[in-house]
C-alpha cells in the first residue's frame, strides 16, 4: 500500500514530470525507486515505470472503492435512521392517543409526556449500571 506522499509522487511522475528526491519528497522517491515504481536516471531525475503506472491505477481504484463504500454505508445508515425514526414516531403517536384517552390530556400534551418517558428509558438503556445499582439488583435477584 502506498503512502499519500508516494501516491502524490507517482501522480506527478505519471504526468511526465521527473521527480527530484529533495525535502519532503526524498523519502517517498527513494522508496519508490527501491520498489521499482520509479526509475533513476541520476540522483535528480527519477521517472515513472510501467509498474509505477499500474501501482497508481491500483491506488486510485482503492481510493475510489473506499470512497464508494463510505458513500454507500452513509446512505444505508440514513435509510435505517429514517425507517427507525418513522416507526418510533408512529409508536409515539399511538402511545399519545392511548394516554390521552386514559388521562384526559390533549393528544399533544400526552405526546410530550410520552416523549419524556421514552427518552428516560432510552437513557437508562444507554447508561451502564453503576456498581452500586448492580449490587442492589444482585441482592434482589
Amino acid at each position: 500500500m502506498l503512502t499519500d506522499d508516494e501516491r502524490t509522487v507517482l501522480m506527478i511522475a505519471a504526468q511526465g514530470q521527473s521527480m527530484m528526491p529533495l525535502g519532503r519528497w526524498e523519502t517517498p522517491v527513494e522508496h519508490l525507486v527501491e520498489l521499482g515504481l520509479l526509475e533513476r536516471h541520476d540522483k535528480f531525475n527519477n521517472v515513472i515505470t510501467l509498474a509505477g503506472r499500474k501501482a497508481i491505477e491500483l491506488a486510485s481504484d482503492e481510493v475510489d472503492t473506499t470512497a464508494a463504500k463510505a458513500l454507500i454505508d452513509g446512505h444505508n445508515a440514513k435509510v435505517v435512521y429514517r425507517k427507525s425514526g418513522e416507526l418510533l414516531a408512529q409508536n409515539l403517536v399511538e402511545m399519545a392517543k392511548a394516554a390521552a384517552e386514559v388521562t384526559g390530556d390533549t393528544q399533544l400534551g400526552a405526546l410530550q409526556k410520552c416523549i419524556v418517558a421514552v427518552r428516560s428509558r432510552a437513557v437508562e438503556l444507554l447508561t451502564p449500571p453503576s456498581t452500586e445499582t448492580k449490587v442492589i439488583n444482585d441482592q434482589r435477584g
